[in-house]
């Protein structure tokens, strides 16, 4: 019996991969559907999982080492590769693999699917940087598996045009909008929002050294100084721990411990402005309506850029009315559809069972 695979790891992946699944049940395919959830991000998915009603088939177990992500990789495709293995022993065989984004977990999906000679869908296919190291290692991840995947879906024209200037096949290639409008349109139950003085602050890209770390926290310091009448919330992440000096509190700046998906929707309801290293917060602050400032030198969400939604931090701005006067109010409308209006996963369910019936041959495990 030959099914589709979709992995997913870390938490942003659940989030874009729940409308999929939900489609998939919605249209009575489930039985055809094998979800691997390989615990990236264990701590993170687990509550959110439950949230979302979804259970995966596979959930993988394995060492990890820190951040170390040699370590993370290998033990990564030996975990999948055991399970293509123990799948096919059962006598189910994947005609697909599909993974979204560009971590860790897609990327060794997408290695996996290389060596196996299976085909692999890429969802959230194309964005670039053009910049290996920023962000690193996610800019490479996505290029090399563009090289492999055997369709891309693309979530707007830019990254479209992204893939046809690295001679990606335009037949190949789908515009979908992305998935985590799906799934914000479908959750995101108030009618606009009820912005007070919240600053809302999530960074969680690997950050290199105590320098740029201490630089961060001194910048949001003084910004919440500067700035008494705002109430900053500092977001923290597993994988990139801010911590206050108790000695030296900031009143109106409070780090506060990672939080599930459904609570972080009820923090945008109050939230005025959002500063952020997330891909997939700058896609929903542009849903949103929400001012969204970009705590990195680069990003792959030109959309927000482009349309006056977002902007690359300033560290020697540290009055809040200046930073908001830069954003284009026309263009901060709630339910905007700059990153997709909310049908990604119709569309790419559409197009997969499409491309899993024209395949000329079943794949082969190798």
């Amino acid at each position: 019996m030959y099914k589709s695979l979709l992995i997913f790891g870390t938490r942003p992946e659940l989030i874009k991969v729940v409308p999929l699944i939900h489609e998939f049940e919605k249209r009575s395919l489930r039985d055809s559907l094998i979800i691997v959830h390989t615990n990236q991000h264990n701590s993170l998915v687990e509550k959110d999982m439950k949230a979302f009603n979804i259970k995966p088939d596979h959930q993988l177990e394995f060492p990890r080492e820190g951040n170390n992500l040699t370590s993370l990789v290998g033990n990564l495709l030996i975990k999948l590769n055991s399970l293509l293995t123990e799948l096919k022993s059962t006598g189910t065989l994947v005609n697909c693999i599909i993974s979204q984004g560009d971590t860790a977990t897609t990327y060794c999906s997408s290695l996996l699917a290389f060596h196996a000679g299976i085909p692999f869908y890429h969802i959230e296919a194309g964005l670039r940087t053009l910049n290996f190291m920023d962000p690193f290692p996610e800019e490479f991840y996505r290029k090399t598996i563009s090289s492999i995947a055997a369709f891309h879906f693309a979530p707007t024209a830019i990254e479209y045009q992204n893939l046809i200037k690295e001679q990606i096949d335009s037949t190949k290639i789908l515009i979908t909008g992305n998935t985590v409008i799906d799934t914000l349109k479908k959750y995101y139950n108030k009618e606009g929002l009820h912005p007070k003085n919240q600053v809302l602050i999530t960074l969680h890209r690997r950050v290199k050294g105590d320098i740029i770390r201490h630089n961060y926290i001194k910048y949001f310091k003084k910004l919440a100084t500067e700035n008494k009448e705002w109430h900053f919330i500092w977001l923290n992440h597993p994988g990139a721990k801010f911590v206050e000096n108790k000695t030296d509190k900031t009143p109106n700046l409070d780090f506060v411990e990672p939080i599930a998906y459904f609570e972080l929707l009820r923090l945008y309801e109050d939230t005025a402005i959002i500063y952020t290293d997330s891909g997939g917060i700058q896609e929903e602050a542009g849903y949103l309506g929400i001012p969204c400032v970009i705590t990195r030198s680069e990003t792959e969400r030109k959309q927000g850029i482009i349309n006056g939604l977002s902007f690359y931090l300033d560290f020697d701005e540290f009055d809040m009315k200046h930073q908001l006067d830069k954003f284009d109010r026309n263009k901060l409308t709630f339910k905007n559809d700059v990153y997709g209006c909310g049908d990604s996963a119709e569309l790419i369910l559409n197009k997969i069972v499409i491309l899993n019936e024209q395949m000329p041959t079943k794949p082969k495990l190798h």
